[in-house]
C-alpha cells in the first residue's frame, strides 16, 4: 500500500536497512531497475548482502535485454562482481547463482567449489547441483554413491530431489535398483509426472520376474497418457 511505501521511504531516508531493501524488492518486482538499483545500493552499504544477490539479478536481465553486445557483456560482469562479493561473504544463494555461470561455462572446478560451499549451508538446489556433477563424472569421479547421497540431502527441502534418484536407479540393470526407482518416483507421483517412468520401471519388473507387474505398468502409462504425455 502507499502508506506503507511511504513509511518505508521515511525510514530508508533515516538510514534503515530493511526498509531500503523492502523498496529494493519492491521496485525490482515492477521492472524498475533504475529505482531498485538506488535503494539497492543503499541497502548494500548498511551491510545488507542480500541486495547484492538482487543487483546481481538485475544486471543479469539487463545483460539479457541490451541491444548492444558490448552492453549485454558489461552488465554480465557487473552482476558478476556482484555475485562474487556475496559470495565471498557466504551467502549460500550467491555461491550457487555463481557456480551456475562457471558450470555453463564447463569451468567445473570452480562450479563445484562454490556448489559445495552452498551445499554445506543447506541449499538443496546446490546440493541436486553436486549431485549431477557426481552422477556425470564433471570435475570428480563420477560416483554413483555421492549422488544417491547428495540427491537424497537436497529431498528434505526440495522433492524433486526423488525423481533425480529415480532417474538415477531407472538406469540401472537390477531388480533391487529398479524397486529403488519405483520407490522414489511414487513419494513424488502428487507432485512430478512420473507416471510414465513408473510404467517403464513396472514393465521392466515384468520382464524381469513376473508376469502381474505388467499390469502395473499398463495403470501407470493410462495415467500419463490421460495427462497428456504420449
Amino acid at each position: 500500500t502507499s502508506n506503507n511505501n511511504d513509511d518505508d521511504i521515511k525510514k530508508a531516508n533515516n538510514g534503515d536497512n530493511e526498509a531500503n531493501f523492502n523498496l529494493g524488492l519492491e521496485y525490482f518486482l515492477k521492472n524498475d531497475y533504475d529505482k531498485a538499483i538506488f535503494y539497492l545500493l543503499k541497502a548494500e552499504e548498511l551491510g545488507n548482502v542480500d541486495a547484492l544477490v538482487m543487483l546481481g539479478d538485475i544486471y543479469v536481465k539487463r545483460s539479457r535485454f541490451a541491444k548492444i553486445d558490448e552492453d549485454s557483456e558489461k552488465y554480465f560482469n557487473i552482476a558478476v562482481e556482484y555475485y562474487e562479493r556475496a559470495s565471498n561473504k557466504n551467502n549460500d544463494i550467491a555461491q550457487l547463482k555463481l557456480g551456475n555461470i562457471y558450470h555453463v561455462d564447463e569451468n567445473y572446478k570452480d562450479a563445484f567449489a562454490l556448489y559445495l560451499k552452498s551445499a554445506e549451508s543447506g541449499n538443496a538446489s546446490a546440493q541436486i547441483a553436486l549431485g549431477n556433477m557426481y552422477k556425470n563424472g564433471e570435475y570428480v569421479e563420477k560416483n554413483i554413491n555421492k549422488a544417491v547421497e547428495y540427491y537424497l540431502k537436497a529431498s528434505e527441502k526440495n522433492k524433486f530431489a526423488y525423481v533425480l534418484l529415480g532417474d538415477l536407479y531407472s538406469v540401472i540393470n537390477t531388480e533391487e535398483a529398479t524397486d529403488e526407482a519405483i520407490k522414489n518416483y511414487l513419494k513424488v507421483t502428487d507432485t512430478f509426472d512420473c507416471n510414465k517412468q513408473l510404467g517403464d520401471m513396472y514393465m521392466k519388473k515384468s520382464k524381469i520376474k513376473e508376469k502381474k507387474y505388467h499390469d502395473e505398468a499398463m495403470k501407470f502409462y493410462k495415467i500419463s497418457a490421460e495427462d497428456g504425455n504420449s
